[in-house]
């Protein structure tokens, strides 16, 4: 009988055996993926020194500076404006060329911004906040040289158009940004 034991205790043991070997590969076999997971976080990850960092970071929010182009471009063209019954073709122009020169000055500050800060921006960034300064300037233009259409609807509708196309620009140049930041990871000092 000790031997009929002796062979369910090592039957039970191998079972426990085969169970707990299970249970191991099972926890490999996640631990591996998590590490798979890490390491594909690490590699898509842009190290740089803290110093390198704050730079860049401070470089973006200094060209967020295009915020102020942004609100302005909104102003160019809204799209409801309540006027005044007895208002006056030349009382619109006036509010309209200083709305074009606060315009003005929001796109030359950005632009000064921009060139001087460009070499602490990845290109593909770079370029889409230049787009918004493409646009802000053809909006200036448009304005400039509207002339006797200034005000039409085909002027109204084009300068909307302009505006739409900014905002969209607008909103890609900080996706591209805050994608750019959260790849940035801080070597540890040495």
């Amino acid at each position: 009988m000790l031997a009929a034991e002796k062979s369910k205790h090592d039957q039970e043991l191998e079972h426990l055996r085969a169970g707990y070997a299970e249970r191991l590969e099972l926890y490999k076999d996640a631990l591996d993926r998590s590490k798979d997971l890490l390491q594909a976080q690490i590699d898509r990850s842009v190290f740089v020194t803290r110093a390198h960092f704050e730079t860049e970071l401070d470089a973006y929010k200094k060209v967020f500076d295009l915020a102020h182009v942004r609100l302005q471009m909104s102003v160019m063209h809204p799209m409801l404006t309540v006027r005044r019954e007895n208002e006056t073709r030349e009382e619109r122009l006036q509010e309209l060329a200083a709305n074009l020169a606060t315009l003005s000055d929001a796109h030359n500050k950005a632009a000064r911004i921009v060139e001087n800060l460009a070499p602490f921006y990845p290109q593909d960034v770079l370029e889409k906040i230049n787009r918004c300064l493409q646009l802000a300037r053809i909006e200036i233009v448009n304005v400039q040289t509207g002339g006797e259409r200034t005000f039409t609807f085909d002027w109204s509708r084009q300068g909307e158009e302009r505006v739409k196309e900014f905002m969209d620009a607008y909103q890609a140049a900080s996706d591209s940004v805050r994608q750019r930041i959260a790849t940035l990871a801080i070597l540890p000092p040495r």
